[in-house]
């Protein structure tokens, strides 16, 4: 799913995709969005129940999606979880999602089926530190984020909206100055922005669909928008990828379905908290829309005691709930919301692990059933 288009990439991203790679920055990375969570549950027993699920709740806030933090400077060895002691064993490409056997492809087909992505796109340096792939709510997305807390993020959409929503997730400081500029792509109009350390490209890949690249750069490198340009000359819409997940639902509501999922990879191989091998950091599936939605997320470095088989209920008129379960040794969070409490337990309970954490072909072909 991510070729290798090694002119165009060193165009975009100069030395830095040849430049040696930082594993302790990248492990750091890697835990930032979930520390705070860890150490809140490592003194679970001296915390109230409002306080734990708030802090489990920050991955559903917009734009803290599955991904990974920029890189910082490395903390202390300490710091790291035991995964991570004595480093990474070793560096590779981001396994590939498996292939969506019969589902539709072509620019139509995009955003139609919240388990399948249909596109194809190179779009980040050679030593890519993670990917992820979101679907759901008509918007199909890749990010890759690099050893060095580079980030390029791809969307597509057939309703602009949808993308300037992924916009909005992805502002920051940097886009405060932002500079317009008029382009082609594909003899369509296109829209370049640039900003500090920031480049984004949106165009029309077909009539009917809508599309959107950003690039965010560390360290004070830089590209252009004639480099960025030359991506949407990467993206095919002639495949389609199952968003795979090494749990499966056992359970699930009657009159509901797959709404939404996302799956983060990395490109090195490290230890899950149950102590087998693994390269998914996290995994999201959601089910359901409104107050009827249910969203199950995996977490490969969250500790499963002591919480295993809680479920919270903070006070306040709006009812969320936190349901922690086990998976083959692995932490699980059932999220729901409304009065139903029963039914996300169900859930959290029929939850079943299947394959090798390193290889998305051995997962189960259904994400739930």
């Amino acid at each position: 799913m991510i070729d290798s288009l090694e002119d165009e990439l060193r165009d975009v991203f100069g030395t830095r995709a040849a430049a040696p790679v930082d594993t302790d920055a990248l492990a750091h990375s890697a835990q930032r969005r979930g520390r705070r969570r860890r150490v809140l549950v490592h003194g679970a027993r001296g915390i109230t129940a409002t306080a734990l699920a708030a802090v489990m709740a920050l991955a559903l806030l917009p734009g803290e999606g599955p991904g990974i933090m920029p890189a910082g400077p490395p903390p202390p060895a300490d710091d790291f979880p035991p995964a991570f002691d004595g480093g990474a064993p070793g560096w590779g490409r981001v396994p590939d999602l498996p292939a969506a056997i019969g589902a539709p492809t072509g620019a139509a087909a995009v955003g139609t089926d919240p388990g399948v992505l249909h596109f194809t796109m190179a779009t980040g340096p050679d030593s890519t530190g993670a990917a992820v792939w979101r679907t759901g709510g008509g918007l199909e997305s890749l990010e890759l984020i690099g050893p060095d807390g580079s980030r390029t993020s791809v969307g597509l959409a057939h309703d602009p909206a949808r993308l300037d929503g992924f916009f909005a997730e992805r502002a920051g400081l940097g886009w405060a100055g932002v500079r317009k500029e008029p382009r082609q792509i594909g003899g369509r109009p296109a829209e370049g922005f640039t900003g500090e350390g920031v480049y984004s490209l949106r165009w029309q890949p077909a009539g009917n669909l809508w599309a959107q690249v950003y690039l965010v750069m560390v360290d004070g490198t830089r590209t252009d928008l004639d480099a960025v340009a030359r991506i949407p000359g990467s993206l095919r819409l002639d495949t389609a990828r199952r968003c795979a997940s090494p749990i499966r639902l056992g359970y699930r509501p009657p009159g509901t379905g797959i709404t939404g999922c996302s799956v983060t990879l990395t490109g090195y191989d490290f230890r899950d908290t149950a102590g087998r091998p693994s390269r998914v950091l996290r995994s999201v599936i959601e089910v359901g829309a409104g107050r009827e939605q249910v969203i199950v997320q995996l977490e490969s470095f969250q500790p499963v005691v002591p919480i295993a088989g809680l479920s919270l209920d903070p006070p306040g008129p709006a009812k969320y709930y936190v349901h922690a379960a086990e998976v083959h040794g692995v932490y699980a969070a059932v999220h729901s919301f409304g009065d139903n409490v029963a039914e996300p337990q169900a859930i959290a309970t029929g939850l079943t692990w299947q394959g090798d954490g390193r290889d998305p072909a051995t997962w189960p072909e259904r994400l739930a059933g």
